[in-house]
Parts: structure tokens; sequence; C-alpha cells
């Protein structure tokens, strides 16, 4: 039986930011452990990091406007409001 790897992350925004994810202010997220491997990496997976949470959150909870939450490369964080925790449930 194989197992998947995955975090349980509470994702709170604030400062206007919540507008941007259905005016939900906080979210319970469960992203996989490890993340596929980008262009510029030669690893086919690396560790979740900052870099994938934020792809992550553009493809599966942003209902709009996704230039105010990222750059046009996809690379950085246009808005900084948004706090991260790791949960356990």
């Amino acid at each position: 039986m194989s197992s998947v790897s995955t975090l349980n992350l509470k994702i709170e925004f604030g400062g206007g930011v919540e507008l941007l994810f259905g005016n939900k202010r906080s979210h319970k997220i469960t992203i996989p452990a490890t993340a596929p491997a980008t262009a510029s990496s030669s690893k086919p997976e690396r560790s979740a990091d900052v870099t994938f949470l934020i792809q992550w959150l553009k493809e599966n909870l942003l209902k709009e406007r996704s230039e105010l939450f990222v750059d046009a490369n996809g690379e950085g964080v246009c808005v900084r409001s948004f706090c991260v925790k790791e949960e356990r449930y």
C-alpha cells in the first residue's frame, strides 16, 4: 500500500487579499509534501516550498485577478498579507 505524504496547512489572508479567494479569510488545505520538478531543477521532485505553495494556491484556491496575487511569471507574490501555519488535523 502506497502512502503519499502530505502537509496540512492553515492559510489566513488579510489586507484585502481574501477578496481574491472568494472573500474567505481562512482556508485549511492539504498539499503534497513533495512538489514536481521545476524547469531550473535537475531533480525530478523536491520538498514542497513556498514557491510550490504559491503556485498551488493560484491553481486551486484563487478565484479572480491572479495578476494581483503573483507577478506575470508566476514567480512572486505581488500582495503580501497572508500567513501560513502547519496544522495537525
